[in-house]
């Protein structure tokens, strides 16, 4: 799931309602769009991406054979004005449990 955090004074807390999956495909998933549309949305957001895991998992993140992973992915995303009428959006900088990450993830975003 994803859910947008917000920066605290211990780190990212994780806010509101997460964004469900839409479809997956050979490992690839994919959320609901995010949509940035009005120059009032230039600036930072940040969103964490971790598996919703059961309560009933063991020590080992395992339930009825099926192991879940633990790992938070933060993403940083920069949403900039490009002077012209129109927005432009970086990932900034992603990490798995606060280690940054380099080719584990592709994200695209999309300008509508």
């Amino acid at each position: 799931a994803l859910y947008k955090a917000t920066p605290s004074e211990t780190g990212l807390a994780l806010s509101g309602d997460p964004i469900d999956i839409k479809s997956t495909t050979n490992g690839v998933f994919r959320f609901d769009d995010i949509t940035f549309t009005k120059l009032d949305d230039v600036g930072f957001y940040f969103y964490a991406i971790k598996e919703v895991i059961p309560s009933a998992v063991d020590k080992d993140y395992t339930l009825e054979g099926i192991r879940y992973d633990p790992t938070v992915y933060y993403v940083l995303v920069s949403v900039q004005d490009n002077g012209d009428g129109t927005l432009s959006v970086f990932s900034e900088n992603i990490t798995a449990d606060g280690v940054p990450v380099s080719g584990d993830i592709c994200l695209v975003w999309k300008i509508t």
